[in-house]
């Protein structure tokens, strides 16, 4: 799984994501765990409440504006 962190975040803006799982704070899983699968079949993976991802609400939006 390929990870998505701020600082390669602008890399990753034009995925063509057909699926995703998240899970919100307190929710089950990983909290503010996200997992986008694109179109040819890459997963990717990120986290907007760990800060070692350094990727925010905003952050994710950009990423997949559907969450928006």
């Amino acid at each position: 799984m390929i990870q998505i962190k701020g600082n390669n975040l602008q890399n990753y803006l034009d995925l063509d994501i057909v699926a995703f799982q998240w899970a919100a704070p307190g929710a089950c899983g990983e909290p503010g765990g996200v997992e986008f699968i694109t179109r040819c079949g890459k997963k990717y993976h990120t986290n907007y409440v760990f800060p070692e991802y350094g990727v925010s609400i905003d952050d994710l939006c950009k990423l997949f504006p559907p969450l928006a």
